[in-house]
């Protein structure tokens, strides 16, 4: 086993792609930004007839302007209902509150609900239970959330949308956006900002977390492939890239992702 890089080593080496993503995000995975809220709709003055030249005599009632429907980004993974169906999802406290985590993703204080590190392909798990399965909707009651927002370690809130011709959330479409958000590239401007706002040894741990995870491949030429990527989003993690879990937030359909040494993940 190779020695750890010094800090020297590590801020002489640490290299950024030109390219802006490695794995080109699936409909699910969305990253929400500060959105400014939308502008009130302008007045709209109505002109009098020529038959009518003097206004009424009592002003007419005020019509509130129709709300117009959009779909941002964030919404594209959202299945649509059909035109005959124009229910839409009850948002009142009755249906919205204490919604539950499925028991794979959430968070213990005794052990992690699975052995999986957010480096490799959800798709690789392997569940011990027979009875557990991936396709299970992330959230109980199921129709409870068309969302879930995780905060990552870093700060960054990544959005979980339903995939097309899904009508819920699954267990595995969250670990699938964590996976492909964390293995996106890294801006440097982004890795100078996390650096800048943090204790000087994390520039040193994020530095050092990106050799060991090149060192780690031992085909020279996939070693010297993963290099030529730079840094990325997981390396933010400093190591810590084994899922620990979900915990709840105190904003509605909000979690935080909670992560653990990568040491104690099996390796693939």
């Amino acid at each position: 086993m190779s020695p750890a890089p010094s800090a020297d080593m590590v801020r002489a080496g640490v290299h950024f792609s030109d390219d802006s993503e490695v794995i080109p995000p699936s409909p699910a995975v969305t990253v929400r930004e500060q959105v400014p809220p939308l502008p009130a709709p302008p007045l709209v003055h109505t002109a009098s007839t020529a038959s009518s030249p003097s206004p009424p005599s009592t002003p007419p009632p005020l019509v509130p302007p129709a709300v117009q429907r959009t779909t941002s980004k964030a919404t594209q993974g959202v299945p649509r209902t059909s035109s005959s169906d124009h229910r839409t999802p009850s948002t009142s406290p009755s249906n919205v509150s204490d919604p539950k985590i499925h028991q794979l993703l959430a968070w213990r204080d005794s052990a992690p609900p699975m052995r999986y590190s957010l480096a490799h392909s959800p798709d690789t798990i392997r569940l011990d239970a027979a009875s557990s399965n991936l396709d299970a909707p992330a959230i109980q009651p199921a129709r409870s959330a068309t969302y879930i927002d995780i905060v990552m370690p870093c700060g960054t809130v990544v959005r979980v949308l339903p995939v097309e011709g899904k009508h819920h959330i699954r267990c595995i479409d969250v670990l699938r956006t964590l996976h492909q958000h964390l293995l996106t590239r890294l801006p440097r401007e982004e890795y100078e900002r996390f650096c800048a706002a943090r204790p000087a040894d994390a520039k040193i741990a994020v530095d050092r977390a990106f050799f060991a995870r090149v060192d780690a491949i031992r085909d020279p030429t996939v070693r010297e492939h993963v290099k030529s990527q730079g840094v990325l989003r997981i390396d933010l993690l400093m190591g810590k890239t084994r899922f620990g879990g979900l915990l709840r937030r105190p904003a509605p359909q909000e979690w935080k992702l909670q992560v653990l040494p990568a040491h104690a993940a099996p390796s693939s």
